[in-house]
């Protein structure tokens, strides 16, 4: 049996006070910088996207937000975009964020009118979180086209789909190779994910 003396609580209490002193600094330092992260990104989203109303729900205290722009104009709808961010502000949870190779993500979705001539809906993903498919099957159900959808795998793309038969899969493809041209970043955490809706 282990006997806890005075002395020794003395001393763990000194080397938590003495751990806890960089990750006091290491909090304030870091969470400047990803609070300016997400402030940029939120700004570059807007200027592209121009959108007539926004709406921005933030996930728990600096670990990603959530943005929904009502665009209507040309063949955009709707834009929705997701960011989230391992805790990098938390000294401690570095470990497991290296551990778990954890990193950025930025998922981006285009809801487009039907003005486009396009008939059928597709909704093209990757699988690279829990949360994307989620956001995919959710949409899928409330679709009036729920029961023609059909799942498909495009290894081409590294992606996999919802969507009916015909043009509107082909539509959605051609929009994904050009967004991942554009979001061509070898591992970078900017790497977009996400998916193309047609109604």
């Amino acid at each position: 049996m282990v006997e806890i003396t005075g002395e020794t609580l003395a001393n763990a209490l000194l080397v938590l006070i003495l751990a806890a002193l960089p990750s006091v600094a290491w909090f304030f330092q870091v969470r400047k910088k990803m609070i300016r992260r997400q402030a940029g990104l939120v700004r570059v989203f807007e200027q592209v996207i121009g959108p007539r109303d926004q709406r921005y729900v933030v996930h728990g205290y600096l670990v990603g937000f959530t943005a929904e722009y009502w665009v209507n104009r040309g063949p955009i709808k709707k834009v929705y975009i997701t960011y989230t961010t391992p805790p990098y502000h938390a000294f401690f949870y570095l470990p497991i964020i290296m551990l778990f190779r954890r990193r950025e993500k930025l998922e981006v979705a285009v809801e487009v009118r039907d003005s486009l001539g396009v008939k059928g809906e597709a909704h093209i993903y990757r699988r690279g979180g829990i949360d994307v498919v989620q956001l995919v099957y959710k949409d899928v159900k409330q679709s009036p086209l729920r029961r023609k959808l059909r799942r498909l795998k495009l290894p081409d793309l590294g992606a996999e789909a919802y969507a009916t038969e015909g043009e509107a899969l082909d539509l959605a493809r051609e929009l994904w190779r050009r967004l991942s041209r554009l979001g061509r970043c070898s591992g970078s955490p900017w790497c977009p994910a996400g998916g193309l809706y047609w109604r």
